[in-house]
């Protein structure tokens, strides 16, 4: 038998003092007595040979329990004891690293499936979102609850040993510290723990279905009070860039702790998306792209009023794009395959009628009576209409004045604003203008623009609608190739078109130096 639990000894009364004398010697000291008291001396002392020989058996079976106690926990000690500290495992998600086998995401392309389903589908339907009475509510159960704690831990500590005199007092003193506390410093008293499916349930009380899961996540990635929220500066966006390098786009919660920004993962990895990622805003279509798109267009059945027939049919053709496309590209370059040809007469004179009406700052109502045209189609042609109303034209050469203003422009505000230096030299377009500047190429400021506009275009997304970022195209350093003589290349096709200025020079440089 093996001892499972130690219980206190019954105090008794004692018992009174006896001594064992030997077997061989029990008959020789007792007394001289009748034959009948001899008789029951014989029987009690063979009972108290059976106690003994009883006492022995179990003590001995007690000290060979005691033995394979000890040996059964040497056993776990040897096969458990070299583990130490528990470490903590990160759940298997589907962006989990797949350099680790533990956590990388299933293989199996059925898994897959239903995982991006359950998380697509069934999980946002069990889940609405946060509304900020949800969010009041919860900051103020949390509170309390904090209080809650505090007050009970710090009050079972300071009145274990005191008498119900002095427990009033500490009751009292330690009533008015954890009412003086806020929510961030009862929150860090708390050492970050709280009881959150007490939370969850009074906030059912009040109406608010939330798990515990849920609430936690939203406090502690959206509500912290410890949480900074104000606008990531330049040095916080190159530490983002470098740690999601780094790891290589996994491990949010190490990226955001080893940022040291105070802010959460969740905040970090939305900053990440939408502002600093190159990989998911691509300017540039290639010919395999507008194919697909084509086809999945006749797939689903899309035309340039793809939204009116349901967002459905839109996010599809986007996820099969791949990434790095949004739904607002994927309607331009839709709109783009049928331009529409050449202005005709008729709607020329819808376009004059329409810019009578609404002048040239609400491009987006003129764009509205021209469904069958893009956008960028249609403020150039408005563009050219009222230039031409105005008696100019946007051919004539330039003038030793305007390359002056132009270049004092450059100097002044820097190169790449031309929509600003339009108000410097009325009756140029933002075109002609870019071209002029690369044909004067003050200081080799032209060539310097064209390897900044490749960079742009390769380390910074395109912001449409998104947040975006301080960080320019000066901060970041591409690399460049000599290909075909004095021509330089990036390695990629898409980003040459921005050196394509920049070689032309060096070629007619070197053809003049060869002369």
């Amino acid at each position: 038998p093996s001892i499972l639990e130690w219980r206190a000894p019954v105090e008794r009364a004692p018992a009174p003092e006896c001594q064992i004398v030997p077997a061989e010697s029990a008959e020789e000291a007792l007394p001289e007595e009748p034959d009948g008291d001899k008789a029951e001396l014989a029987e009690a002392l063979c009972r108290n040979r059976g106690l003994q020989a009883a006492i022995a058996r179990t003590l001995a079976d007690v000290s060979e329990a005691r033995g394979a106690n000890e040996a059964q926990h040497g056993q776990l000690q040897r096969r458990f004891g070299h583990r130490g500290k528990k470490r903590r495992i990160r759940p298997v998600s589907l962006f989990s690293s797949p350099a680790e086998p533990r956590v990388a995401p299933p293989k199996n392309s059925d898994a897959v499936g239903r995982a991006l389903f359950r998380d697509r589908y069934l999980r946002p339907l069990g889940s609405k979102m946060w509304q900020k009475a949800e969010e009041q509510a919860l900051l103020a159960t949390l509170e309390t609850r904090l209080r809650e704690e505090a007050f009970q831990s710090r009050y079972e500590e300071r009145s274990a040993r005191m008498s119900p005199g002095e427990r009033l007092r500490v009751f009292d003193d330690v009533l008015s510290e954890v009412r003086a506390l806020e929510l961030a410093e009862l929150w860090e008293v708390q050492n970050f723990r709280v009881d959150w499916k007490c939370i969850s349930q009074r906030l059912s009380f009040e109406g608010y279905a939330r798990d515990a899961k849920s609430c936690f996540l939203r406090f502690t990635q959206k509500l912290d009070p410890a949480l900074a929220r104000g606008r990531f500066t330049k040095s916080d966006d190159k530490a983002v860039l470098q740690l999601a390098t780094d790891y290589e786009g996994f491990h949010w919660d190490c990226i955001a702790e080893t940022a040291g920004s105070q802010r959460s993962a969740w905040s970090t990895f939305a900053r990440y998306q939408r502002s600093l990622n190159p990989k998911l805003m691509r300017g540039d279509w290639t010919a395999e792209e507008a194919q697909r798109l084509r086809a999945l267009g006749r797939q689903f059945d899309l035309d340039l009023d793809c939204r009116r027939k349901g967002r459905n049919a839109l996010c599809a053709a986007v996820a099969r794009l791949g990434d790095g496309r949004s739904s607002l590209q994927t309607v331009g370059k839709l709109k783009s395959f049928d331009r529409g040809g050449v202005w005709s007469t008729a709607e020329d004179r819808q376009l004059e009628l329409l810019l009578s009406v609404y002048g040239l700052d609400r491009g987006s109502d003129i764009c509205r009576h021209f469904p069958r045209r893009t956008r960028i189609n249609v403020l150039c042609h408005a563009q050219l209409l009222h230039w031409l109303s105005l008696g100019n034209s946007p051919w004539h050469s330039w003038g030793e004045e305007e390359d002056r203003i132009l270049a004092r422009f450059v100097r002044t505000e820097g190169v790449g604003n031309w929509t600003a230096a339009q108000r410097h030299l009325p009756g140029r377009q933002t075109k002609e203008i870019s071209n002029r500047f690369n044909v004067l190429n003050p200081s080799r400021m032209a060539d310097m623009y064209g390897i900044l506009l490749a960079t742009r275009h390769k380390m910074i997304p395109l912001a449409e609608r998104r947040p975006t970022s301080e960080l320019k195209a000066s901060d970041f350093a591409i690399r460049l190739y000599t290909a075909g003589g004095s021509d330089i290349t990036t390695g990629d096709p898409m980003l040459d078109r921005y050196l394509r200025k920049v070689n032309k020079r060096r070629r007619a440089q070197a053809a003049r130096l060869a002369k």
